[in-house]
């Protein structure tokens, strides 16, 4: 999360803001059954616990003028609060309004923030790589009522790390973000408005006894949605999602088990476009057929399917959408979710920078900052966040870096809105360099969700030529965002690993969205720390894996060079380039199985062969079996290791492995 927030802020230029004593607190101990976290604060179920409700206005000493009441309790296991937040405006109250929960060690060497949206949605991040492997297994619920929207958080201690964390006194605050209605940002502890700085946080103590082993029990406990459960819905998708000099439409009817056999015998799908119709027996749950388009005029056709028979019957609906050839195109996979550019399938491995010009905001960064950053780093995508993209355009064009403006600075403006995107997209939507458009969906800048409706349809009305997505983190499934799925073309989630891209993609699958997933690579200006090389390759491949087609970096604020870090994007790079037509495939992930959960993989087949990839999620050293199917594969052969040349043989459909920490590997195997 980026917030523009001030950690100075002076008034008609006089008045400095000077931070507050620091707030302490006593955590109360929870005796008896925990709370149940279902956002409804029951009185009998926190009596015991002690009430933070002096938040003040951020970068003032100013109470807030809509108040916030939190209380905390722990056991041995889990770390639990409530809150209740007041809000004078109800009636307003969109699913964008943020509480956050901050945690620090004593020395402010690492640091967690977990938040949640007023809508349920939640997500997290903090010191880059504290969650590298996973999103944690934290259980948070909301609920509104007439005069307040409340919440309830459970933390297991065993998301945390006991080489920090082991401590009786912690780092501590709590944070509120209204931006229904009248916007107003408050705090436990004032850190003088930029809520990520460990140093300013309050004092938590009586942080004694804390077990931080992953019980199962805890884990029981603090249940949420278990994504291997979810089962995907029916859906119709189309190969693309647009037509230019494509002379045919591909499509793909996917039926989940339980309509398929409430189909029963003799069923068929009947796909009307234009007037024409294409009748197909429904024989599998998955149907795939050609429409011919050849000679179609351009314009936007309705897509209507009727699949089953008589009580049976499903409809579904979508559009093809048919424009005139135009240059520099960036078309969607729909199957695979992969970005074409000009038709080839495109990766992206985006580092997102902060600009002023072609400066970046560190006055320590040499001039060219950014060339060298185009040149050197590796990232084969730039993202331009809070600057018009005329001054540093060019200087990515002549590296051959892709861009992404977050048009930050237009949602910030005072001025009448839609003129300043008009010139914009005028300007840049024909540059061989642009690749995507991003509406930032941050709270202290859209003002509702209307907005965001309005922003992406004219946005895709001015440039359909290109995808336009926000930048959401906090994830639910089945709803994505904060902003839910309407207003993307791109799911985009933030700060997890393998579980945050499974469930991410969970929702893509049925729209046909790339998913992007984000990591904080070079941390906020105050507090940095690189990603080392195995966390960065391993992030990155296991992301892919599991349903990921883009990986995006934050935070290149430094003047200093990153060198080692580079030299880690720099290889990934050169393996994704390798492997995008393989991921450009759909999965056949059913033609293996892996005894150990730890292990990370996906099979594809690309030019007459099969591709296991695959990574171990842990710092341990990992064995792992796999289990190879005998309808693609023969009993006995030899799977080619692919960047280290190494070869090892299976016999009887069995692929023994042997991971060290944190390794990818990427085999090949013959048909």
């Amino acid at each position: 999360m980026k917030w523009k927030f001030s950690a100075v802020v002076f008034l008609c230029g006089l008045t400095l803001w000077l931070p507050a004593e620091i707030p302490r607190v006593q955590i109360g101990e929870l005796t008896g059954t925990p709370p149940a976290i279902d956002g409804r604060i029951e009185e009998n179920e926190w009596k015991n616990a002690p009430q933070l409700s002096d938040f003040i206005l951020s970068g003032t000493s100013r109470k807030a003028e809509n108040r916030t009441e939190v209380r905390i309790l722990k056991d041995r296991h889990v770390f639990y609060l409530a809150a209740k937040c007041f809000d004078s405006e109800m009636d307003k109250l969109s699913g964008k309004d943020w509480f956050e929960v901050f945690f620090a060690d004593p020395d402010t060497r690492i640091y967690y923030h977990f938040y949640l949206f007023s809508n349920g949605g939640k997500g997290q991040d903090g010191s880059p790589g504290v969650f590298l492997f996973g999103a944690p297994h934290w259980q948070a619920k909301t609920s509104r009522h007439a005069d307040r929207w409340e919440v309830e958080i459970a933390i297991p201690f065993f998301n945390l790390s006991p080489q920090y964390m082991d401590t009786a006194n912690w780092r501590f605050n709590v944070c509120r973000q209204k931006v229904s209605g009248k916007k107003e940002n408050s705090q436990w502890s004032d850190t003088g408005g930029y809520f990520h700085m460990p140093e300013r946080f309050g004092i938590l103590e009586g942080m004694k006894n804390m077990d931080f082993v992953p019980y199962v029990a805890v884990s029981q406990q603090i249940r949420e949605e278990r994504t291997e459960d979810y089962r995907l819905p029916s859906y119709f998708l189309l190969d693309r999602s647009y037509y230019t000099t494509e002379t045919g439409a591909e499509f793909k009817l996917c039926t989940d088990a339980e309509t398929f056999a409430a189909f029963g015998k003799n069923a068929t799908a009947e796909i009307a476009l234009n007037g024409k119709t294409l009748s197909l027996p429904l024989k599998e749950r998955v149907v795939r057929g050609t429409f011919d388009i050849l000679g179609l005029a351009c314009g936007t056709y309705p897509v209507t399917v009727r699949a089953g028979s008589g009580k049976g019957l499903k409809e579904f609906k979508t559009e093809l959408i048919k424009l005139p050839p135009a240059e520099n195109e960036i078309k969607i996979n729909r199957f695979t979710r992969l970005l074409l550019k000009n038709g080839k399938p495109f990766i992206p491995l985006i580092c997102e920078i902060m600009l002023q010009g072609t400066r970046l905001p560190d006055p320590a960064a040499p001039e060219n900052a950014l060339e060298l950053l185009a040149r050197n780093s590796g990232f084969n995508t730039l993202c331009f966040w809070w600057t018009h993209p005329a001054d540093a355009m060019p200087v990515c064009a002549k590296e051959n870096a892709m861009v992404i403006p977050a048009l930050v600075d237009i949602m910030a403006s005072k001025q009448p809105k839609e003129p300043q995107y008009r010139k914009t997209v005028a300007e840049f939507s024909g540059h061989p360099n642009l690749l995507a458009w991003l509406i930032s969906d941050e709270g202290n800048i859209g003002k509702s969700e209307k907005e965001y409706i309005q922003i992406y349809r004219l946005m895709k009305t001015l440039d359909p030529y290109r995808p336009v997505f926000r930048n959401e983190s906090g994830w639910t499934i089945g709803y994505g965002g904060p902003g839910g799925l309407g207003t993307t073309d791109i799911f985009c989630g933030g700060y997890g690993g393998a579980k945050s891209a499974h469930a991410i993609s969970l929702d893509a699958v049925p729209h046909g969205a790339p998913v992007f997933l984000l990591s904080a690579a070079f941390g906020i200006p105050e507090k940095h720390r690189y990603l080392s090389a195995k966390e960065t390759i391993c992030w990155v491949y296991q992301i892919l894996i599991n349903g990921a087609t883009g990986a995006f970096w934050w935070g290149a604020h430094s003047g200093q060079q990153p060198i080692p870090f580079w030299e880690t994007i720099r290889q990934i790079r050169r393996e994704i380039d390798i492997l995008t037509p393989v991921f450009n495939t759909e999965t056949l992930d059913k033609g293996i199985s892996c005894s150990n959960g730890n292990i990370s993989a996906t099979l594809r087949f690309h030019d007459g062969a099969y591709y296991l990839i695959s990574v171990n999620l842990t710092e341990k050293q990992q064995d792992a079996v796999f289990r190879l199917d005998h309808r693609l594969f023969p009993e006995k052969g030899n799977a080619e290791e692919l960047f280290e040349k190494q070869i090892h043989s299976f016999a009887e459909s069995l692929l023994k492995l042997q991971y060290q920490a944190q390794e990818r590997k990427v085999l090949r195997i013959r048909k």
